[in-house]
């Protein structure tokens, strides 16, 4: 029987932050990059380094009509979903946010970055219901560690928010120590 995979989609196939960064930067007059912003800070929350509410981040981010479709795909993007393909069956997890367009416009980038068509989606941000029906992939430990504790498996991945200079061979030697 082949291995069920569950892979993430924000910080482990598309360049989430760096999107988020560029319409803060913006918004509040900041020239953050992401290297900046793995070095100084590397953790989630990106609210609190800005100094702005939760609802303010989320707010700027959906005032961008087409923010999740034009995110560009991590380098390594491509070439992980095929080696996980060749490992087991792969679906893509993700959690979309309270903007209406989200949902669409990720499926919208999954296809047109990796080919990947909805019927291999799930969408919603309670990623622990899936425990015990694959192996999770995920760049967030608060999803990894939920994942873990509803009886499932997770391997938590480093993504460019968090990690300096991460290669392609960072994230898959994680992987590989695990599956």
């Amino acid at each position: 029987m082949k291995q069920q995979i569950l892979l993430d989609m924000d910080g482990v196939l598309s360049d989430f932050l760096s999107g988020a960064l560029a319409v803060l930067n913006m918004k509040y007059d900041r020239q953050h990059t992401i290297d900046s912003y793995a070095r100084s800070y590397g953790q989630w929350n990106t609210f609190d380094f800005y100094g702005i509410s939760e609802e303010d981040f989320w707010s700027t981010i959906e005032r961008h009509r087409r923010f999740w479709i034009n995110l560009d795909p991590l380098p390594w993007a491509d070439k992980l979903h095929k080696e996980l393909r060749k490992l087991g069956d792969v679906t893509i997890v993700t959690s979309p946010s309270l903007d209406y367009d989200c949902a669409s416009q990720k499926l919208e980038w999954l296809d047109k970055h990796l080919g990947v068509k909805s019927n291999e989606v799930f969408i919603g941000s309670r990623k622990y219901l899936m425990a015990g029906n694959g192996i999770l992939i995920d760049d967030n430990k608060g999803n990894c560690d939920k994942f873990i504790e509803a009886g499932g498996e997770s391997i938590l991945v480093p993504s460019n928010w968090n990690t300096v200079g991460l290669t392609f061979q960072d994230v898959m030697d994680k992987i590989y120590g695990r599956i």
